[in-house]
């Protein structure tokens, strides 16, 4: 009676991207099911003994329907973890990676995915999770898993490490066993984050210490990091790994490879120099946009080109790239212009940039590593200090030139020399970034996995 009623569901369910279905034996002779649809239609049934007890069926109406069907799934898939908790053990290798909210295999879980797969190749069982996974090349040796499909939750359930850049989903209960680590997403600590930036939201206050709670880890680009984030997230020293951003391993490294496929994937000369322009975001600057966009600046941008190729004697273009919460393309009709964002990961652009012009992004943090200029936009870094989050550390202290126009871009250029305060800069803030980030952090992943440990289920360990 069961399966000719769940038939004509499960046949389409797991070839649907958003299905989530569940098969838990709870006992020889009970099955517990659940088909539940992101769009569409939401079944979920329980039976004992071949006899449905509970069978409920909602069907989309707009909007409104679409946001509560989002949470009786979520609600459904905690229940199925609860319920397969001590059920289902940890495999011990497995190792869920995902960048929040990004395409590609990018930022700090991307650089260690990578180097995870290339220096112990078949040792891990890696997921790497995504919102896009259609639009993901194969990796050997790494499986591709949509954000909360079906297979996500059911990988999940015997992970024992999950990495990333930001907060663990809240939708995902943590075991005895697992560990949480967040490698965050910004280095340098400069903007405020976290509690900090809530103060007046006891409600939005107590969701950070729920998302940020039961992380095991959290790796610290600096030692201002470790300081600001400890009150930010309400963290506990302990749970810091001081050993510098993962991403930013790859400016230790032979830079040729990564220079080749950023020139050859948009078709460079190799004596064309780049021009980075990576504004950040803002949530509360309504003129902002009209300030950092490129479409807004076009004539100035193409003067300043113009004379950096006069001074340089060289070409330049200038390659656009934008948040990832505000995403915009630039007019690739023009020569000149070169969209960024078309590029998943920025590390290989950085790397590949002779210049940064940005406002308060903190990829200044990273590009410093490279020693080369850095200019920052000083009236929206002013209107962001006084009408957004503000900042941890004063910009007045960053070592970065400051420009109000983009004309005295060339001119400052032409007399740049700041390489030595970038390195005091480093010093002040207590930079970890030694290249070696990968490695230590495999370092702390092996003694958690190769060993045998005690887990309170949800808190913070000691460093080992």
């Amino acid at each position: 009676m069961l399966s000719s009623i769940l038939h004509a569901k499960t046949a389409d369910s797991r070839n649907l991207p958003y299905a989530c279905c569940y098969y838990a034996n709870l006992s020889k002779n009970s099955i517990l099911h659940f088909i539940i649809f992101e769009k569409g239609t939401i079944s979920f049934c329980f039976s004992i003994s071949g006899m449905i007890h509970f069978k409920y069926t909602i069907k989309e109406k707009g909007v409104r329907t679409n946001g509560m069907l989002l949470k009786i799934k979520m609600w459904i898939a905690r229940m199925c973890q609860y319920i397969l908790y001590f059920a289902v053990p940890l495999k011990k290798n497995r190792i869920m990676l995902y960048a929040h909210h990004r395409s590609g295999y990018v930022c700090n879980p991307g650089a260690l995915l990578q180097y995870l797969e290339a220096k112990h190749p078949g040792q891990w069982d890696l997921v790497w999770v995504t919102e896009y996974p259609e639009s993901l090349p194969h990796l050997p040796g790494v499986r591709i898993c949509g954000r909360r499909s079906f297979q996500y939750f059911r990988t999940f359930i015997r992970t024992k490490v999950f990495i990333t850049n930001d907060m663990v989903d809240e939708n995902l209960i943590k075991k005895t066993g697992q560990l949480f680590i967040s490698t965050w997403h910004g280095g340098g600590a400069y903007k405020k984050v976290g509690i900090s930036t809530c103060a007046e939201s006891k409600e939005m206050a107590r969701h950070f210490r729920k998302w940020y709670g039961r992380l095991d880890y959290f790796v610290s680009s600096c030692r201002k990091c470790t300081t600001n984030y400890t009150e930010a997230f309400h963290l506990p020293a302990s749970c810091f790994l001081e050993i510098g951003s993962p991403r930013n391993d790859i400016f230790w490294q032979d830079p040729d490879m990564a220079l080749q496929q950023v020139y050859e994937f948009y078709h460079l000369d190799p004596d064309t120099q780049i021009l980075l322009y990576a504004p950040s975001f803002a949530a509360n600057l309504p003129d902002r946009d009209n300030l950092v966009s490129l479409t807004a600046n076009t004539t100035a941008w193409k003067q300043v080109l113009s004379d950096l190729a006069n001074t340089t004697g060289k070409r330049w273009v200038l390659m656009y790239r934008t948040h990832h919460f505000t995403p915009a393309s630039c007019d690739t009709t023009n020569e000149l212009f070169i969209d960024g964002n078309r590029y998943d990961d920025i590390q290989p652009l950085l790397l590949a940039a002779a210049m940064l012009v940005t406002d308060y992004s903190s990829c200044m943090w990273d590009f410093a590593l490279t020693d080369r200029p850095i200019f920052v936009l000083q009236d929206i870094i002013k209107a962001y200090e006084q009408s957004d989050r503000g900042f941890f550390v004063s910009p007045q202290s960053w070592p970065y030139t400051k420009i109000r126009s983009l004309q005295e871009i060339p001119a400052k250029y032409a007399v740049w020399d700041d390489k030595d305060n970038y390195h005091k800069h480093f010093e002040q803030m207590g930079s970890f970034e030694t290249g070696h980030a990968c490695e230590r952090l495999t370092d702390v992943i092996l003694t958690h996995t190769m060993t045998p440990r005690k887990n309170s289920g949800g808190k913070h360990h000691d460093k080992k």
